[in-house]
């Protein structure tokens, strides 16, 4: 049986519209080239049958009429079918990605938190405590290291307890006082949070300059440390748990309780420990403006000279170095 040329393009175009459905629901979603293949077929079959029809308008005995009234909606109704079965697929294969996407991102649960520790004695610990838990203690530090641009500090896995454990385990309240020592058996002073928070009181003023400040955030306690460097900026400085370290042959190392800085012959320099959410502990060196040095150690804080030194072995190191083979790793 001879068959004419519109009938054998009306096949085609069928058999286009029935390979594209199919294509199109067998294929895998995330395959971009099955999806450009289905749209090719929808393509392949709206033109086939576009040409069906308008080798039947040319060829009919129809009036001008019929065949307008019949060939104009067909071309309309192949028109919006292939437009509209085009985007069916390109919409199955973005909706498939955008699902792999989401699954795909992790969430970042470690934002950088402030120091926390226990309750301790009068001696500097080597091994600051484990960090409480409950709303009035101090999440785990994270401090963002300034080459880097993400958290550097060692993560901890911490089981979240139930709704149960968390009503019926032990917490501290979110302290009314907070003090900050200078030395263990040194100088320690302290006031109302309440009063830090807005800035109506210091602890430490030095002819303006104000070394250590604390604030409550969403329950949190901060307490930021700036070194005095004079023009050049401070040296060390931390702020919100983010510290930056302006010497480069200066090394660091850090844990969620601890953080200290020594310089380029190995010597701790600077050490900040958490005793408790509300009590901060500083060894080392704090340069006063004008002139001068107070000297902390776990014994005692005292002034010191414009030209003096900290004599070697002052101060015991908290971790091991470098910090890059031993990160957040205590002196045994």
């Amino acid at each position: 049986m001879e068959m004419s040329a519109d009938r054998m393009l009306g096949i085609f175009g069928v058999l286009g519209i029935v390979i594209g459905v199919g294509v199109a629901i067998a294929m895998d979603p995330k395959i971009r080239s099955e999806m450009l293949f289905a749209i090719g077929c929808f393509i392949f079959s709206g033109v086939a049958l576009s040409l069906t029809v308008g080798i039947w308008a040319f060829g009919t005995d129809f009036s001008a009429m019929k065949r307008v009234l019949v060939a104009g909606p067909l071309f309309v109704i192949i028109c919006v079918s292939m437009v509209e079965a085009s985007r069916w697929a390109d919409g199955r294969y973005h909706r498939a990605t955008a699902e792999t996407d989401k699954k795909g991102k992790s969430t970042d649960s470690n934002s950088a938190q402030p120091l926390q520790a226990v309750e301790g004695g009068t001696t500097a610990p080597k091994k600051p405590e484990a960090p409480l838990s409950g709303p009035g203690s101090q999440p785990p530090l994270e401090i963002r290291s300034p080459l880097a641009g993400k958290p550097s500090g060692p993560e901890q896995q911490r089981t979240k307890p139930s709704k149960r454990q968390e009503g019926q385990a032990f917490h501290e309240k979110v302290p009314e006082m907070v003090y900050f020592s200078l030395g263990e058996n040194g100088m320690t002073m302290g006031g109302s949070l309440k009063s830090f928070t807005e800035e109506k009181s210091t602890l430490i003023n030095m002819g303006g300059f104000v070394p250590v400040k604390f604030h409550l955030e969403k329950g949190v306690i901060y307490c930021d440390v700036t070194i005095w460097g004079g023009p050049t900026g401070p040296p060390i400085q931390l702020v919100r748990n983010e510290f930056t370290i302006q010497p480069p042959n200066w090394d660091r190392n850090f844990s969620d309780n601890a953080l200290e800085v020594v310089d380029n012959r190995g010597e701790p320099i600077f050490q900040l420990i958490r005793k408790t959410p509300s009590h901060y502990v500083m060894n080392g060196l704090m340069p006063i403006p004008g002139g001068g040095f107070i000297l902390a150690t776990p014994n005692e804080a005292r002034g010191m000279p414009p030209s003096a030194t900290m004599p070697p072995g002052t101060l015991k190191p908290i971790f091991k170095y470098p910090s890059w083979k031993y990160p957040g790793q205590y002196v045994e």
